[in-house]
């Protein structure tokens, strides 16, 4: 589980992360999918967060972000935090 601190820290990417998987046509920009890399390896809480974050965008209706929030996870699959996320 993520720390108060890892929490707050990932607050600071959100807004990334809402350009990264945007409900538009327009495709994710590639320097986003790094940031996207680094925020999974920060640390495990951080990459929870990102885990969190992500199948909460899944939630939506629209293939737009459906498809970024594919093509995000791709990225950050090789965290250890989202290879086992904890409960």
């Amino acid at each position: 589980m993520a720390t108060f601190m890892e929490r707050l820290s990932f607050l600071q990417k959100v807004p990334t992360l809402m350009k990264a998987t945007a409900d538009d046509e327009s495709p994710c920009p590639g320097y986003l999918f790094e940031e996207i890399g680094k925020i999974s390896q920060e640390s495990a809480g951080c990459g929870q967060c990102l885990l969190e974050y992500l199948l909460e965008r899944l939630q939506l209706e629209s293939c737009h972000v459906k498809i970024k929030v594919s093509s995000a996870s791709q990225v950050s699959r090789l965290s250890p935090a989202l290879r086992n996320p904890k409960h």
